[in-house]
Parts: structure tokens; sequence; C-alpha cells
């Protein structure tokens, strides 16, 4: 009978200063009777030491090896490395695989300095340099701790449908499809679902994918992304909601801060910023700001990213905040299924980070004769959204959630450019692979 035994990566030898390990070639350094070179296995990046003497065959970036040798004491300063206070000085060293060829990317230097069409072209090279990988370490934290504090405050995560009948934002920024004699839309956002779930668990979170058929090329900007949604009842009123994200966003801050400050050092990240009291200004009071303060005059009912950043610099200077959220957004502004708070305003909010907005949220209409009453006012088909309006019959409690832009969250948090750093695989305008 065999055992499997329990999954360890770097198994111990014979005796404590004896260590097998495992990993890929991320760079070689070559001197006359010796080699350096820095293994990646997984979330570790270590230094191995070999004599030449003991290699059947030159080390490749790229190949990937398995070995045993003496751990040692060492004073290390490659930012790369996981571990700056020991080696391995291999005794023998097994090649598992070899690259075919030599890559047309050298992810073992500091910087990649390759043409943006190589970088994202041979995107599965690209992604192997520290710094690429770096992001996606932090990102992988923030999902994580999204994930993990939801839990701990009784959220029940749901995986909805990202094939639907129509999209949950309305208007034409949906990408339709074939489906079996029928026209499906690539889901916008699992708003509907989301309030489903409020009658079901009360408390729901997701993290998936949501789709936006935009023609923007712009560094905020993709067609498809990953949403962090929650949604909860019963409400007493939709400042729970902005409440609830501050606490989110401190204890994502604060993760990221204790587990990442390798990664950080590598991306030459801007200073994390403090989530304690966010400011908060009304729609009209912003706009008021930017003409009467700022000499921003703009008659449209949404803020541009011109607008997002001017009332960002604004409260910074005034508040020292790097955080805003903006609520009681306008009617006209706002999907059919928000709560109004007057005859032109809304429980609404969107939160401003450095200058861009990362969160849309608010209460939701809960009781069946309003929804109906707004659906109609709003235009749209009310047959079509029966479905919706079922629910509601049924009763859902006072709810209201929002969605959180992972991708704009990260660069944001980072200092990166553009969102499309920070998603494996961008999908955007003009790019379908790889």
């Amino acid at each position: 009978m065999e055992f499997i035994e329990e999954f360890n990566q770097m198994e111990e030898g014979q005796n404590s200063t004896e260590k097998a390990f495992k990993g890929q070639v991320q760079s070689v350094r070559r001197l006359k009777n010796i080699t350096f070179c820095l293994l990646a296995n997984g979330l570790e990046v270590f230094q191995v030491v070999v004599g030449n003497k003991n290699l059947n065959e030159a080390l490749k970036i790229g190949m990937t090896i398995q070995g045993k040798g003496e751990v040692r004491s060492a004073e290390l300063e490659n930012i790369w490395l996981t571990k700056k206070n020991e080696e391995i000085a291999a005794r023998e060293i097994t090649v598992l695989s070899r690259p075919f060829e030599e890559p047309i990317i050298d992810w073992s230097k500091k910087e990649l300095n390759v043409s943006g069409e190589v970088f994202w072209n041979y995107r599965a090279l690209s992604l192997r340099h520290e710094k690429e990988k770096s992001i996606f370490y932090i990102q992988n934290t923030i999902v994580e701790t999204f994930r993990s504090s939801l839990k701990s405050f009784g959220f029940v995560e749901m995986r909805t449908p990202k094939l639907c009948a129509q999209g949950a934002e309305g208007g034409a920024n949906v990408f339709s499809l074939p489906y079996f004699g029928k026209t499906a839309y690539l889901a916008q956002s699992p708003q509907f679902y989301k309030e489903f779930g409020t009658g079901v668990f009360q408390k729901v979170f997701e993290v998936g994918p949501v789709f936006r058929s935009e023609k923007h090329n712009s560094s905020r900007h993709l067609n498809e992304y990953t949403s962090l949604d929650l949604e909860f009842g019963p409400l007493n009123s939709f400042e729970e909601i902005m409440r609830l994200e501050v606490s989110l966003m401190k204890s994502i801050i604060e993760r990221v801060n204790q587990v990442h400050q390798r990664e950080l050092e590598i991306l030459e990240a801007p200073k994390l910023p403090i989530m304690e009291k966010v400011p908060r200004m009304t729609f009209r009071e912003v706009k008021k700001v930017l003409a009467e303060k700022l000499g921003i005059q703009n008659a449209e009912e949404d803020l541009n990213p011109e607008e997002e950043k001017a009332i960002g610099r604004y409260v910074l200077e005034k508040w020292a905040s790097e955080f805003l959220f903006v609520t009681h957004y306008l009617k006209s502004a706002r999907p059919f299924y928000t709560m109004p708070a007057n005859e032109e305003e809304t429980y609404s909010f969107d939160l401003l980070f450095r200058g861009q907005e990362i969160t849309t949220g608010g209460q939701r209409i809960h009781q069946y004769e309003d929804v109906i009453n707004s659906i109609k006012e709003s235009g749209l088909n009310l047959e079509e959204l029966s479905f919706f309006t079922e629910a509601h019959k049924a009763g859902l409690p006072p709810h209201g959630g929002l969605g959180l832009g992972l991708e704009r969250f990260t660069a944001g948090l980072l200092g990166i450019s553009s969102v499309k750093y920070c998603v494996l695989y961008p999908r955007d305008t003009k790019r379908l692979t790889p």
C-alpha cells in the first residue's frame, strides 16, 4: 500500500544544514569556477551556488532544476530575493526541463526594456519578471483580504451567471452573442443577482469578471476587468455601506503593508495611504468647489477624469486624505434600481482614491411598487425585467452594496500608470490575445 505524504516544496535533508530544492532559474551569473543562480519556487526566490565541476551542463534562464545542498549563512543584497540571509551550496543538480530556445524576453534584468508590442505579445514571458509578478502577489492579497474580511462579517460568497438576457446597467455598452437562437449578453455587473442574494443570505459578495463594450482606449479602462462586489441588508442607512468599505479598505491596506514590503520595494511604490476617517461631499458640493474654487466648469451629471483628479488634489490639501466619498448623485446619472433621496438625488456614492473613482455603490429600491414605478419612469421594458421584479414582489430587505474595480484600485495603490499592467492578460479595444 502506498501513502501520499503532506506536500512540501522545500524538503529537509539528512541534517539541519542540508536542504533539497527545486525551482525555475531566474538569473545566472557565471564566474570561472562557480555559478550563482536565482531560483523561483512559488513565492520564494533564493540563491543557489554551484561549483562548475558539479554541473553536467550549463545552467540557463528558463530551466527548471532540482537538487540538494548545504544551507549556509549569507549577506545578500539582491532586492528580488525573499531570503537574503542564506543561500544553498549545491552538491548535486538535476535538470527537469530546458528551454527549447533562448527566450525573446530576458526577465533576469532589473528592468525589462522591451517595446510595448513585445511586452504584450509575449505576456506569458514578461510576467516572469519580478516587477510584474510583484503586482499580482499584492493583488492576490487584496482579493484574499477582501474575501476573508467579509466572511468574518458573515457574508456568503456567490458565483453568478456571466451569460445574461440583458445588462444590469442598461445602455449599449454590452457585448452580445448568439445563444441557441436567442441573443445573450456578457454580464456588465452581478447587480441583479446580488440583490436576489440579500433575500436568500442577507449578506453576499462575489469576486468575478465583468464586461463593458466601451470604445475607450485609456489608462483607466478595460473591456474585461475584475469586480469585487458586495450587497447586504437589512440596511438602516446607505452610510452603513460606506462604513463597511472603510473597514474593508483599512484591512486590505494594513495586510498589504504587513506582508509585501519586498514587492513594494521592487515596484518603488508610493507610501501606502492611511485609511481612517474619509471625508465626504455631495455631488453638488463637489461641482460647486470645482466651479468656484478650482475654475472647472462642466454641466455633465457625472464627474469626468479631469474633475476627479482636481477634486482629489483639493481634498488632499484640505483634509490630508487620499480618499473621498462623493454622495447623492443625481437620479438621471444612476441606474433605475438606485434608492432616491429626494426628487433629484439618490442615496448613492463613489469612492475616489488618488483622484480616480474606484468604487460605485449605494442603497437600492427594495419595495415592489417603487421598483415598478422606477422602471416605468426610466423607459425600460417592464416585461423584460419581470424576473428582477418577482424577487421584490416576494419581499427583499432594505439593502445596498458596492462594486470595487480591482485593477483600478491596484494601480492607484501601487502608483502604476495604467490599469492594463494590473491584469494578467488585458482585454481592450485592440487586444484579444494572448
